[in-house]
């Protein structure tokens, strides 16, 4: 299967948004400065037709109408999340490869030199200003990474319960094979 061109369909899902989609993102809480702030560069967020494909991901093209979010590993534009605002704890991705959003632009040397915030859904992240972290892959190998984070601060106790078992899980090792040079006599 070929990879999506993910910059392609986050032009095209930014570039259909309307002065609506504006007026209801801000009707659901989500401050005008974050909407605005979104598109400095790029395109921050848009709007797609979406269709669930299995396994958390998503197909555009069909569907109903979702809000789409970039998801970012630094620099690297690594995956997209869609969701719907009357259900914004059901999301899918596009890849399967993203983590959260909130970790764009070099986020290891981010103001979280004190605590970062978690949110539950994207929406969430987006009325909290974009600001902090939503987990958009539970399931992610590199989850164990936001161990490092100095302290982390979640909405509710079952959302830091998910989070510390997420955090804990064991790791997958790779095969680690010994090989010996033995001297012949």
């Amino acid at each position: 299967m070929m990879r999506p061109d993910l910059d392609k369909e986050l032009a095209v899902a930014g570039a259909a948004t309307t002065l609506l989609h504006f007026k209801h993102l801000i009707a659901l809480g989500v401050p005008r400065a974050t909407l605005a702030a979104q598109r400095v560069d790029s395109w921050g967020w848009g709007v797609v037709n979406a269709m669930d494909v299995g396994d958390g991901l998503y197909r555009p093209g069909d569907g109903p109408l979702h809000l789409l979010l970039p998801v970012w590993d630094g620099e690297d534009l690594v995956d997209l999340v869609v969701f719907r605002s009357g259900d914004p704890s059901d999301w899918r991705l596009r890849t399967g490869l993203g983590l959260a959003l909130g970790l764009e632009r070099g986020w290891e040397r981010h103001h979280w030199e004190d605590e970062v915030e978690f949110t539950l859904t994207p929406l969430d992240w987006l009325r909290n200003g974009a600001a902090g972290l939503c987990i958009v892959d539970w399931d992610a190998s590199d989850i164990s990474m936001l161990a490092s984070l100095p302290r982390i601060i979640c909405p509710t106790r079952e959302s830091a319960a998910q989070l510390r078992q997420a955090l804990t899980r064991p790791q997958p090792l790779p095969p680690i094979i010994v090989k010996e040079t033995r001297l012949a006599a």
